[in-house]
């Protein structure tokens, strides 16, 4: 807690992060007016690499955002927190790392009640968390679908792609705090990726499941109350 004019090293750290997202979401746009004037330029299209890179170092500063949200022991919440504009966000701003692995994202909104109680920014970065694994955690052309449908009075989520799969085993320990399963400890992560998911999707009042098959992909399911007043 501060007491007069102290700040806290979370709150620098903040400070610090969203100051370094503002150069990087300028050199983003700069990049795509850029584009519109000098694209498929020579055998490199430069724009990619700058995009993607842009993506990648904007994704790396949510990661710290959310760990630093991690431990709060309260957080805002929002009555009017529209799932599919949540996931429209969180899915354009992983559209960059995507296209640099010639990946495919299709999206089927279903759910006819998609209005939750929640944190607008725990919600993008759990579902920015999901897509990076499922492109990171993938051998082939990543293919990542996301569906959405209403289940009692509940709203489905399902993240599906065609990566190298969980084995079962590792099913409850993929939630664990830096846990990474022994075979894949080669693979670029923190391991708290999952973790993270999995805490903020509880807090707010949800659960997250994994079904999975080595060698074809992984499907997780997250479970979000709605809110009923909006029906």
């Amino acid at each position: 807690m501060n007491t007069g004019n102290k700040i806290s090293k979370d709150e620098i750290i903040v400070n610090i992060i969203h100051e370094l997202k503002t150069p990087i979401t300028t050199i983003y746009l700069v990049s795509q007016t850029l584009r519109k004037i000098f694209d498929n330029i020579g055998e490199i299209n430069y724009f990619d690499i700058i995009d993607e890179e842009c993506s990648t170092m904007s994704n790396l500063l949510d990661r710290l955002i959310m760990l630093n949200k991690i431990e709060e022991p309260k957080i805002q919440f929002d009555n009017n927190i529209n799932i599919h504009d949540i996931l429209t966000v969180a899915v354009n701003s992983m559209k960059p790392t995507l296209k640099g692995k010639k990946g495919i994202l299709t999206e089927y909104y279903r759910a006819e009640h998609f209005i939750v109680k929640g944190n607008g920014d725990l919600l993008i970065s759990a579902f920015r968390n999901i897509i990076q694994n499922s492109i990171i955690y993938c051998n082939t052309v990543p293919e990542i679908t996301i569906t959405t449908y209403n289940e009692n009075n509940d709203i489905v989520l399902l993240f599906s792609d065609n990566g190298i799969g969980i084995e079962e085993k590792y099913y409850d320990k993929v939630f664990d705090k830096y846990y990474k399963i022994p075979d894949k400890k080669h693979i670029d992560g923190t391991g708290l990726g999952l973790y993270y998911v999995n805490k903020n999707i509880r807090r707010l009042g949800g659960s997250v499941m994994i079904n999975s098959c080595i060698g074809k992909g992984t499907t997780l399911k997250i479970t979000l109350p709605i809110c009923l007043t909006k029906i």
